[in-house]
This record gives C-alpha cells, structure tokens and sequence, in this order.
C-alpha cells in the first residue's frame, strides 16, 4: 500500500509548497530546471500558397473541325512555357525553451513554415490551320469560316485558325524549405503558489499549472491575447 500511494503523497508535497523567489530566494521545486516544447507555435500569419497555373486557350470550331474532318491541313507543335514556381505549405514547425532561474525565466522560440518549393513548366500543343479551301469550310488571312449545324439550324462561324491546347506539367525541381523563421527572446518573472506558476513579462503574461505527476507544463496566455500554449516538459 506504502508504494501506491507514495507518488500521491510526494505530488501533494510539491504543489503544497509555494515559492518565495520574489524575495531573491530560489524556486525549491523551478530553480535551474529547462523545460521544452516541440510543438512551439509562434506565426499568426497564414502563409500564401501559389497554385499552379496553365493557359489554355479554348477554340470549339477548331476543335471540330480537327476532331471530325479527317482530311483537314493542320500543322501541330509542342511548346514548353515559361518556368514557373509552385508553394505549397507542409506545416508550421517550432520549438521553445523555457529556464527557470531564481526569480526569473529565460524563454526562447523559433518557429517557422515548411513548404514544398516547386519549379514547373506547362506543356501544350499548338494547333495551325494553314490558309485551304474545304469542302466544308475555308481558311482565309489567318480566319477560319465554316457553317455549322445548331439547334436553330445551319449558322455560319469563324474563329483564328490557330488553338492551344494544354497537355500537361513538366516538373523540373522540387525541394523543401523553411519559410518565415522567427525567433524570440524574452525574460519573464515568474512566482509558482503550489502547483500554478504565473509568468509576467514585458508584453505577455502567461498562467499555467504543474503537472508533478508527468512532470509537465502547461500554459494559457492571458495577455495580449488569451490563447492556450502547447505542452512544456522537463529537460
């Protein structure tokens, strides 16, 4: 019985106790202790992310005819565009430390964005209708004229006798990056009455609990703005 209720015994001691280390005297239970966090969130920005582009240039009498005269005059050739990037964001990652000293704790933070940075190039096909006299339709100065049926009837169209057609993404590099890195520094005065600590600092103040159990502690930020804080655990 002694052994289940010894860690019992021993949290209840621990959180029973306050600090007296505005008065200079060192925290028993804080002083000289380091506390991480891997999962440190410190961006209030959302990242852009740039999508993928293509252009396509759409031509429906161009494609009916390509698609339905089988001895129509075309010529066809591949082009690649330009080199174009892609950024797609992965997560945002950071880490915290927090170091107690006797009246004062040390907090440093580095948080930034792990994106996927990706070079591309579209690939399309172009479609040239030279000048020709069809029985179907004609090509004249670079313009196409043909009469096509409709639900109202027969109805004479004309378009440019050139059609773009895309075909697909050529990647040519991709790598991932940080993006946006912060880092912080800042110098809290902390007392701990029992198991809650609070920590006021120049612009923030922060109110946690200790947890003597899982060794662990945990925040919520009060100002400037109430926000709850990852989890802090002992080095």
């Amino acid at each position: 019985m002694k052994k289940i209720y010894l860690p019992l015994l021993l949290a209840a001691l621990l959180c029973g106790c306050s600090s007296d280390n505005q008065n200079g005297t060192e925290d028993e239970l804080l002083s000289g202790t380091e506390w991480t966090c891997d999962e440190w969130r410190d961006s209030s920005t959302q990242l852009e992310e740039n999508t993928s582009t293509m252009i396509e240039t759409t031509n429906a009498v161009l494609e009916y005819i390509i698609g339905n005269i089988s001895d129509a005059i075309y010529t066809v050739e591949t082009e690649r565009g330009d080199v174009l990037t892609d950024t797609a964001h992965i997560k945002t990652c950071g880490t915290a430390t927090l170091d107690f000293g006797s009246a004062t704790c040390h907090f440093h933070s580095l948080s930034y964005d792990s994106v996927q940075v990706t070079s591309y190039r579209n690939i399309y096909e172009t479609y040239t209708l030279p000048d020709q006299k069809h029985e179907r339709f004609t090509v004249q100065n670079g313009i196409v004229r043909i009469e096509l049926p409709t639900s109202t009837g027969p109805k004479i169209m004309t378009c440019p006798n050139t059609m773009r057609k895309y075909l697909g993404k050529e990647t040519l590099a991709s790598e991932n990056k940080r993006m946006d890195e912060t880092r912080r520094q800042e110098t809290f005065d902390y007392r701990r009455t029992g198991c809650e600590i609070i920590m006021t600092g120049d612009d923030r103040k922060w109110i946690g609990e200790l947890d003597p159990y899982e060794w662990t502690l945990e925040f919520v930020q009060i100002v400037p703005e109430k926000r709850e804080l990852p989890l802090f655990r002992l080095k």
